[in-house]
Formats: structure tokens, C-alpha cells, sequence
């Protein structure tokens, strides 16, 4: 994940999901600061917030470079 698009996501969850920002690191994992449901209800807003455009919404064991545990959100922004 780039940088640019790393910044561009904290920032996108900070706002969405009102998520602290020093709770957001590259090795963060999702699901120790969001539930499934709340990534769920929130993903079709991230393009709002990110100015990127995102993939559906669909399980698997990473999102744009986070690693999560169990299987969860993940998604390719390129």
C-alpha cells in the first residue's frame, strides 16, 4: 500500500467510522478497532472520504494492505 493511499484511508476512517487516529497504524488490524457489520455498513461512504474508488464489499483476510484476523474485509484498490 502507498503511502498516499494509507493516509488517504486513516483519514477516511477517522471520519466514517470516528476511529482515533493513533489507533491506525499499516499493521493495524481491522478488526481490533472495527466489527464486521460497521466496516459493512460504512464501505459504500470510503470512496467519499478516500477519493479512491473501491471494490465491492467482500470477506477475505486483508483490506488495502491491513491484516486481519479471521476472515474479514479485504479489498485491491488498484
Amino acid at each position: 500500500m502507498s503511502q498516499k493511499v494509507f493516509y488517504k484511508l486513516r483519514k477516511a476512517l477517522i471520519s466514517n467510522f470516528e476511529v482515533k487516529r493513533r489507533t491506525i497504524t499499516p499493521n493495524t488490524k481491522l478488526n481490533e478497532i472495527l466489527s464486521v457489520q460497521e466496516l459493512e455498513d460504512g464501505w459504500p461512504f470510503l470512496p467519499l472520504f478516500t477519493e479512491l474508488k473501491t471494490p465491492d464489499f467482500k470477506l477475505s483476510q486483508e483490506i488495502l494492505g491491513f491484516k486481519l484476523e479471521d476472515k474479514m474485509l479485504t479489498v485491491p484498490l488498484v
